[in-house]
């Protein structure tokens, strides 16, 4: 009986012992050995890809944010430039890399101008409903899988941009944007919506998908080489 006893003591102290570890590791300022990438310390360059050399590290690049001169991002959207410290974070397995298509508006839909429409954005594989405060979380956190599924927390990002005809090759101004939304509720029937509320002036317009993460970032995927994670349409508004 003695002998069962202490034997359940120190499998006790162990286990106690073990979620204490696993908890002082997430504030501890100190980096732990079992987490350094040795791989970060190679470059390889040239190839068939003509790949240039990366940058290398032997601690993960726990204090690389010194070495740019930049401040912090910390949480916000800094319109200046910044260094973000957060690590990517847990990354899914190739058959859980999230793919999605608009179902609203189509290609070549024509819409009436200054008319309210909607966005509807068909998603798979993603555990969609997952948006930390964009104001004070932005890119503050590693991308994050789902317990129980495996799949990415995340959410979606609208945005329309004029492009002036359907044929044009000229690249658009990124902060020119004609709508920019939010699809941050969780998926119903799934599929991710939004709302143009107000419509937009006549012309023709582009509306692009970003999928991310819960803090913003666009999702990353196990594989170089996959599908398109996101989608493109193009579509009329005129008048009515």
């Amino acid at each position: 009986m003695v002998s069962r006893s202490l034997s359940l003591a120190v499998s006790i102290a162990a286990a106690v012992s073990s979620v204490r570890g696993q908890n002082d590791s997430q504030t501890s300022l100190t980096l732990d050995t079992a987490v350094i990438s040795t791989a970060f310390e190679h470059a390889n360059e040239g190839g068939q890809y003509n790949f240039t050399a990366s940058t290398t590290s032997s601690n993960n690049f726990i204090n690389w944010c010194e070495t740019t001169g930049l401040p912090l991002t910390n949480g916000t959207q800094v319109t200046t430039g910044s260094c973000n410290p957060a690590p990517m974070g847990a990354i899914p397995s190739q058959d859980k890399i999230p793919t999605s298509k608009f179902v609203t508006p189509l290609n070549f839909d024509e819409i009436c101008a200054g008319t309210t429409f909607p966005i509807s954005l068909a998603i798979s594989n993603l555990v969609s409903g997952w948006s930390a405060d964009v104001f004070d979380n932005f890119y503050a956190a590693p991308q994050q899988l789902d317990a129980d599924t495996g799949l990415i927390r995340g959410h979606a990002h609208f945005y329309i941009d004029s492009v002036g005809a359907y044929n044009s090759t000229t690249p658009v101004d990124a902060l020119a944007f004609a709508f920019a939304g939010l699809a941050s509720a969780p998926a119903v029937d799934g599929k991710l919506s939004g709302t143009v509320t107000g419509g937009l002036p006549v012309g023709v317009y582009r509306l692009a998908s970003v999928i991310a993460a819960e803090n913003h970032q666009p999702v990353l995927a196990p594989l170089a080489a996959h599908g398109s994670i996101d989608d493109i349409v193009y579509f009329t508004v005129k008048s009515c």
